[in-house]
């Protein structure tokens, strides 16, 4: 099967993953303070669409690169710290706030349930 390269299939050129409550930092893997999660996407909120410049927290280097973004909660279960994905694009207009949001918030819980796989995490 030939190796499909994310930004070429959504235009998203930087992605990361944070986790919340001081977890071991794991290559592709930012980890955030205590309430990092719910800070950036607010509590009980699943997606948040951001326009303008990439916040250096989120992706580091690459923020400057980052006009707009998709910030997307990682439903872990109760056996891991809060999570997100941040999707990232150089385009303003990328993840528009009228549209899409369904697909974004149902490609953070495919992510979820992969991760817990991964991890090995008990599903809740």
């Amino acid at each position: 099967m030939p190796e499909v390269k994310l930004h070429r299939t959504v235009g998203v050129r930087v992605g990361h993953v944070q986790i919340g409550g001081g977890a071991p930092v794991v290559l592709g893997v930012t980890c955030l303070t205590p309430g990092g999660v719910d800070a950036l996407l607010g509590p009980g909120r699943d997606l948040l669409i951001v326009a303008g410049d990439g916040d250096a927290r989120i992706f580091g280097a690459g923020a400057g690169l980052v006009a707009s973004a998709a910030l997307i909660r990682l439903g872990l279960g109760a056996a891991a710290p809060p999570a997100l994905v941040a999707l990232g694009s150089r385009h303003a207009e990328r993840f528009p706030t009228s549209q899409g949001g369904e697909a974004l918030v149902f490609l953070g819980r495919v992510l979820a349930r992969c991760l817990n796989r991964w991890l090995d995490l008990p599903n809740s």
